[in-house]
């Protein structure tokens, strides 16, 4: 008799679990079409005037500008801001920097960093959007005559700018 109930017992578990798979229903819709996105576009860019020119006797300075727009002047959709890097080819070389912001009636210093060769400025810069900007920049590389370092004969130097977009 036990058997017997058991049994029972069994196949009506089997019958409700089919049944309750029988009934569960999924619901889905799907959509489709075409979305056409424009991503703004980002310019930025850094013109170099002149040669790089360093001895122990002194160095002229090394005047950059950044520009917001390109060559062709198409300005930037969006506002970013910037920071400059300079690296040397010779990571301990005997150098220091100075860096300068350009106006067209004063110099301002910038506040720079020098780890291992790679020299950035502090604190980021914004340029807008949408008006022509340009930014202007002096350099000013001198030989540290207090260093037992030799400076390599061909030492490389390379000014980049890394620039994000603005937070909104």
């Amino acid at each position: 008799m036990k058997k017997r109930v058991t049994l029972i017992f069994i196949l009506l578990q089997v019958i409700l679990v089919s049944m309750v798979s029988i009934s569960y229903a999924k619901y889905t819709k799907g959509y489709s079409g075409k979305i056409g996105i424009s991503v703004a576009k980002p310019i930025s860019r850094v013109v170099i005037d002149g040669d790089v020119y360093i001895s122990n006797y002194g160095q002229k300075p090394i005047y950059f500008s950044v520009y917001n727009y390109d060559e062709k002047g198409k300005i930037s959709e969006i506002k970013m801001n910037y920071k400059i890097i300079i690296k040397t080819t010779q990571s301990n070389a005997p150098l220091k920097y100075k860096l300068y912001r350009v106006y067209s009636d004063k110099q301002e210093e910038i506040k720079i960093n020098n780890s291992k060769g790679i020299i950035s400025q502090v604190n980021a810069i914004s340029m807008n959007a949408e008006t022509k900007q340009t930014h202007n920049y002096k350099l000013e590389i001198m030989y540290d005559n207090a260093s037992t370092i030799e400076l390599d004969k061909n030492i490389g130097i390379s000014i980049t700018l890394q620039s994000v977009q603005a937070k909104i």
